[in-house]
């Protein structure tokens, strides 16, 4: 395994990617909210609002294994 970072910079390198993830989730749920409140394209707003779930649900799951599983300086 990779050698833990120590400090805060490099724990927030290392937790960037989950987060990254997380806030791509985030931008989706704002834009579904967008499109679903036309009602001629409340079809792509659904979409997003899928798209979204499975990035923020992906990225909160990925910080909690880095945080809890393989926290820096363990």
């Amino acid at each position: 395994m990779a050698e833990h970072p120590t400090g805060w910079k490099q724990r927030m390198q290392w937790l960037t990617p989950p987060l990254v993830i997380l806030g791509i989730g985030l931008v989706l749920f704002f834009i579904a909210a967008r499109f679903r409140a036309l009602p001629q394209v409340e079809a792509v707003g659904t979409g997003f609002g899928v798209a979204a779930w499975c990035f923020v649900i992906a990225g909160l799951i990925w910080t909690i294994v880095r945080l809890v599983k393989a926290s820096p300086g363990n």
